[in-house]
């Protein structure tokens, strides 16, 4: 019996699994400059898609085994109760929420999971390969260090050896290839997404999800001081055209030369020269070129006799 009063079978093993909630930015229809034209109504709440990829491996894992428990874990206040409901729904046995600060950088996090964690006596400690926010993929790494445990990122299959003190991990090794890893437990784990088919939460799901009571964890080491500190947060910049591929017909040098040019598409664009009233004609004369706007009537030119 650990300090949170669950109790592992000898058979089982105890699988942590770390829910970042974030805040993804895919529009911006803002109209203020100052807030870089980003409105309240461009960001949606959820989970981050790898965790959820790491939730649904690690309901796969205790499955194969036959028993064990999947422990959710989160970090900071919740602001995204219904998408965090529906990952509890697919299989988690019981959910934390650790006390600290969402706005520290990913070093700060680690800490203060890493406290949360020792308390919990688990074989397994899974997270995402990167967040939807920051894509940095260092959480899994920063908290093996300050665990002392191994640590093996970017897995998408793992099973337990005999005695269950040991795991065979499949992971991309880049390229395609397919890299498998044998280590001891405890061990941490980044999950990569297509890990896992992701399920679907079902009615008894979700009400398992509504009643389970989220129980509080106080992390234990260090207050974590943060090494980075973000200053300002900016949209994307506009993406360029897509270039056509050169004609493979054509020598090695008429494609390169396609390529250092740009493309082979002519440009439509033109350089006007000239007075102010000669620039106002010639953009006249280009918008009726390009059927944008309609040629003027003729004007009659009859001179009317006495």
């Amino acid at each position: 019996m650990n300090d949170q009063g669950h109790r592992v079978d000898q058979d089982g093993v105890r699988i942590v699994v770390c829910l970042k909630q974030v805040r993804h930015r895919y529009a911006r229809t803002g109209r203020d400059p100052q807030e870089n034209y980003l409105a309240p109504e461009d960001e949606v709440l959820l989970v981050n898609p790898h965790d959820e990829a790491a939730l649904n491996l690690a309901v796969d894992l205790k499955q194969q085994i036959g028993s064990g428990e999947v422990l959710a874990l989160t970090l900071g206040p919740i602001f995204a109760p219904d998408d965090l409901n529906r990952c509890l729904a697919l299989g988690a046995d019981a959910f934390y929420r650790v006390r600290g600060e969402q706005d520290q950088d990913t070093w700060g996090k680690s800490l203060t999971l890493a406290g949360a964690i020792r308390s919990l006596d688990a074989a397994i400690i899974l997270c995402g390969l990167e967040s939807l926010d920051n894509r940095n993929g260092q959480m899994g790494a920063f908290l093996a260090q300050h665990l002392g445990l191994p640590f093996i990122c970017a897995i998408r299959k793992v099973s337990l050896g005999s005695g269950g003190t040991t795991a065979r991990v499949q992971r991309g090794a880049g390229r395609g290839e397919q890299e498998v890893v044998v280590c001891p437990l405890p061990a941490v784990f980044s999950v990569d997404v297509g890990a896992a088919e992701m399920r679907l939460a079902t009615v008894p799901g979700r009400r398992k999800a509504r009643a389970m009571a989220c129980q509080e964890l106080t992390p234990t080491g260090p207050a974590p001081e943060p090494m980075l500190r973000a200053l300002e947060v900016a949209p994307p910049l506009p993406r360029g055209k897509s270039k056509p591929a050169p004609d493979a017909d054509m020598d090695w040098y008429q494609r390169v030369d396609e390529l250092l040019s740009g493309s082979s598409v002519d440009k439509q664009a033109r350089f006007l020269e000239g007075d102010p009233a000669k620039l106002a004609r010639d953009i006249v004369e280009f918008l009726v070129e390009r059927g944008i706007l309609e040629p003027a009537p003729e004007r009659s030119t009859e001179v009317v006799g006495q």
